[in-house]
């Protein structure tokens, strides 16, 4: 009968066999950031890429990453405060690209627009090269470095950013 294929069916695409995903040996590597973290940092003087972080504010960064699709990608939901009120929130998946084995990454925003980029590794440094157009289609650009320090600490830095071919404060 119908209902009976159509659970089948949702089965083999939600569920299906138990245990991990294709790509969570090489996503395995991430595994230390899994979890909840927190930030306070002051946006520097200068042009800043995105609107609505006026030079010298305090921002307040929460980020929860988890697991998903069978460990087969990571999800993150970030959130941005000034004030204590969002300047920036959205989410961001990480997963394998099945042709180039490149661990990559796309970003959505509400403020409009997306982000997509690729991650390495050199030793302990996690490095995300990424790229994006905003809503009101200025190009994005920069290199984000993650660190991790212990458990519970992790270095977070964007340098080389540019708008519209322009580079900004790092």
């Amino acid at each position: 009968n119908g209902i009976a294929l159509l659970l089948l069916t949702a089965h083999q695409c939600i569920g299906g066999e138990a245990g991990p995903g294709p790509d969570y040996e090489q996503l395995n590597a991430m595994k230390w950031i899994i979890g909840d973290w927190k930030a306070e940092w002051v946006v520097p003087e200068g042009e800043w890429a995105l609107s609505g972080f006026p030079a010298g504010s305090k921002v307040h960064s929460t980020c929860s990453y988890a697991w998903m699709q069978k460990k087969n990608n990571i999800r993150l939901r970030f959130r941005d405060e000034i004030d204590g009120r969002v300047a920036h929130a959205g989410f961001e998946i990480v997963g394998v690209d099945p042709e180039s084995k490149k661990i990559i990454h796309f970003l959505f925003s509400n403020l409009g627009g997306w982000g997509k980029g690729e991650w390495t590794v050199e030793g302990k440094t996690w490095k995300l090269k990424w790229w994006g157009t905003t809503a009101d289609g200025t190009k994005l650009e920069g290199v984000a470095y993650l660190i991790p320090l212990d458990a519970n600490t992790h270095t977070w830095q964007i340098k080389d950013c540019k708008k519209n071919g322009k580079l900004t404060p790092d």
